[in-house]
């Protein structure tokens, strides 16, 4: 029964075993307004198909994204994409 919270650039995601959820809140003011208005943006784990993740470079942060059922929240533009941390 534990709470694991990863910040990133702008965002940050909350896993909780407890309530089986993970939640993203998108604060930072470079974030897009929509991504901001849609904060905090909770995910239960159940609905998770999978993790896309990539590495940190010398010119990118690390990014990670969840792939959905139906793709909720997805959108190819990383700027709009609810799910990306």
């Amino acid at each position: 029964m534990s709470v694991h919270t990863y910040a990133g650039t702008g965002s940050t995601a909350t896993f909780d075993d407890v309530a089986g959820t993970v939640t993203f809140e998108h604060t930072h003011w470079r974030q897009p307004k929509k991504k901001r208005a849609a904060s905090p943006w909770t995910v239960p784990v159940a609905a998770i198909e999978g993790i896309s993740w990539r590495e940190a470079t010398a010119s990118k942060p690390a990014q990670m994204r969840l792939i959905l059922r139906g793709r909720v929240g997805y959108n190819k533009n990383d700027a709009a994409d609810l799910n990306l941390h």
